[in-house]
């Protein structure tokens, strides 16, 4: 989150919505949890950009950030520089992602644990 404020300070980008799938972030930023004190100079240098940059911030569950894990995945797992600055250049994974999106197929989260049934546990 902090690179990406950064570079749209550096780029000159405003008016920016943030996505995070991680609630604890999101908390930290909006001044909703006590921030822990070896992420604080972090958290307040992201908190500064966002007011530069106009920025706004929400929650959004794993499956709404499929596109953005799949790019970080990519980029960290790559050696050097690497732009993915037009559909074009994304590798066929993202695009599927992108192109699902936009059809508005929903992602699920499917739970793989089994669930009890509350009914026969109150009878029992």
């Amino acid at each position: 989150m902090l690179e990406a404020l950064r570079y749209c300070k550096r780029v000159g980008l405003e008016d920016i919505w943030l996505e995070s799938d991680s609630l604890s972030l999101v908390k930290y930023l909006t001044n909703s949890w006590k921030v822990p004190w070896d992420i604080i100079e972090l958290v307040e240098e992201c908190r500064s950009l966002m007011v530069i940059t106009k920025a706004k911030i929400q929650h959004t569950l794993r499956e709404g950030n499929t596109l953005t894990d799949f790019i970080a995945n990519t980029v960290l797992g790559s050696e050097g520089v690497v732009h993915f600055d037009t559909f074009s250049n994304l590798p066929n994974k993202g695009k599927c992602i992108i192109n699902l999106d936009k059809v508005q197929i929903p992602t699920l989260r499917i739970r793989t644990r089994p669930i009890k049934n509350q009914l026969t546990q109150h009878i029992e």
